[in-house]
């Protein structure tokens, strides 16, 4: 079963990212581990829950703010029912023409 505490980040692996970039407390996790565990069966010795910390790398977040932001007010305008209902008065005015 997958739990929510299986979930998957939405980032880079913590080995994946510069050491630089990642606390040492996050990195000690590994030496806990069991090596003759199960695949995803109660991996560490110790049954507290791990303080994860993560990479302070912030350099991608105010550009995907701003995209994000400009897409739903982009988004929100119609200016196509302003011009359909304006042709919609033009045509009911020419109907009532005398002929």
């Amino acid at each position: 079963q997958i739990g929510g505490d299986d979930a998957a980040t939405h980032r880079l692996a913590a080995a994946l990212t510069l050491p630089a970039a990642v606390a040492p407390e996050a990195l000690l996790s590994a030496a806990h581990e069991q090596a003759h565990a199960l695949v995803g069966q109660h991996t560490l010795l110790h049954a507290k829950a791990l303080l994860v910390i993560a990479a302070h790398d912030l350099e991608d977040v105010a550009l995907e703010l701003i995209t994000q932001h400009l897409a739903v007010h982009l988004g929100g305008n119609a200016l196509v029912i302003k011009v359909t209902e304006l042709a919609l008065v033009v045509n009911l005015q020419l109907f009532l023409a005398a002929r």
